[in-house]
């Protein structure tokens, strides 16, 4: 609906204004701290409550939304703390950088993703046995 097609117009919106700057500009000052603008781009429109709800398996849904809308938050304070966290090593430590920059969002997304999920099937089978054992 409407909020996919804000993520898709946002996306493009960066690419085009991002990779052109980039383009003409040609300054390494430019460069580092320009993901912490498309960061805080993110983490703006993670914002919006329940937007992970849409991608919940059937198994989970009725039964971990709550959970859920929770994690959403979660996802945009971890995106706002990649922010932060790019903004001061580009300033701070430009030569490690590239290194923090081919490390930290791609680890720490993954052991979120890890852990969500861990999570969410953990509630969601404990809501079915409940429910199997109320039945």
């Amino acid at each position: 609906g409407k909020f996919l097609a804000a993520w898709l117009f946002t996306g493009l919106a960066l690419v085009l204004t991002f990779g052109t700057a980039s383009l003409f500009l040609h300054d390494p000052l430019f460069l580092m701290p320009k993901p912490s603008v498309i960061y805080l781009i993110v983490t703006a429109m993670m914002l919006k409550r329940g937007w992970m709800l849409r991608y919940l398996p059937p198994a989970a849904q009725g039964r971990a939304e709550g959970m859920t809308v929770a994690f959403g938050y979660v996802w945009a304070g971890l995106m706002f703390t990649t922010a932060a966290a790019n903004l001061a090593v580009a300033i701070l430590a430009p030569a490690s950088w590239p290194v923090f920059l081919a490390v930290f969002p791609t680890v720490s997304k993954l052991a979120l993703f890890g852990l969500q999920f861990a999570t969410i099937r953990r509630l969601t089978i404990r809501r079915i046995r409940a429910e199997m054992a109320a039945a």
